[in-house]
């Protein structure tokens, strides 16, 4: 769990209880694995978080999720595979681009309200171009 401003460093958050990562308000999680824990991987349960680079795998729930009525949260290049849904956006005012998502039960659910780069399935695609550089992927 973490209050913010503070960047948590580089971690592996494995098997744990609930979710794997919990951030509570203006948190950057760079850079992080969560694997393997019953609930969420990542949960971005306060406001204006930064959640970037992050590799989610095999988690109960959602690889990323932000709960209801949260916003400001940046969701960017996370790798998402085999969790029950790869991203899941609740709240709104959130901004998620550049993700990469795999073998999830639903790769994205995003709801109203949220901006978010195209989602665009290349799975079986070999080499392919975009002129969607925000574009989130499922493969």
């Amino acid at each position: 769990r973490a209050h913010g401003p503070t960047p948590i460093a580089c971690c592996i958050a494995r098997s744990n209880p609930g979710a794997g990562i919990y951030a509570v308000y203006a948190t950057q999680i760079p850079d992080c694995a969560s694997s393997e824990n019953p609930g969420h991987g990542i949960q971005a349960g306060g406001e204006g978080n930064r959640v970037v680079g992050n590799t989610c795998r095999g988690n109960g729930l959602a690889g990323i999720h932000v709960p209801n009525l949260r916003s400001g949260n940046r969701i960017e290049g996370n790798n998402v595979t085999a969790n029950s849904i790869g991203i899941d956006i609740d709240g709104d005012e959130n901004i998620i681009i550049a993700n990469t998502a795999n073998a999830n039960t639903t790769n994205y659910s995003i709801g109203a309200g949220n901006a978010y780069g195209g989602i665009i399935n290349v799975a079986g695609a070999g080499a392919f171009a975009s002129d969607q550089p925000w574009a989130n992927l499922a493969y």
